[in-house]
């Protein structure tokens, strides 16, 4: 009896062992793929904030009212990835 007991302790033991390692690795693996969105959308939006600046006066109302809500979204997509970063620290 004291055995099964045993051995049912070592397996517990064993199981959450994997449980933690698998919890780890998921945490490593999806902060890396944070850190790629976030990185993607800063990337974003300095090229549409240059272009911009750049073309200032000869964009039509209607293309920069658009890239300027494309800001806006990256600008929250960041925000948000930089809190779920949080997250996982």
């Amino acid at each position: 009896m004291e055995l099964v007991q045993e051995r049912k302790d070592d397996l517990n033991k064993k199981v959450m062992d994997k449980v933690q390692q698998l919890q780890v690795k998921f945490t490593q693996e999806r902060t890396v793929e944070l850190n790629d969105e976030m990185k993607q959308a800063m990337e974003e939006k300095i090229i549409l904030e240059s272009f911009i600046s750049e073309q200032e006066g000869t964009i039509p109302d209607v293309v920069l009212v658009t890239l300027k809500q494309k800001i806006r979204r990256l600008n929250s997509d960041i925000k948000v990835c930089e809190a779920r970063l949080k997250a996982y620290k």
